[in-house]
């Protein structure tokens, strides 16, 4: 789980990942469902 207020930005990893990096330069990797659901909060 993420605090979508923490997110910096979103952005492409590999083939099935994404890195969501977060305001304090933590880069967490995520999954497409969980791509896909970020995306959706985040009305992207």
């Amino acid at each position: 789980m993420v605090n979508v207020n923490y997110i910096e930005q979103l952005e492409y990893y590999d083939k099935e990942s994404y890195l969501v990096i977060l305001k304090n330069k933590t880069k967490l990797k995520v999954g497409t469902n969980g791509y896909r659901l970020l995306k959706e909060k985040l009305n992207l």
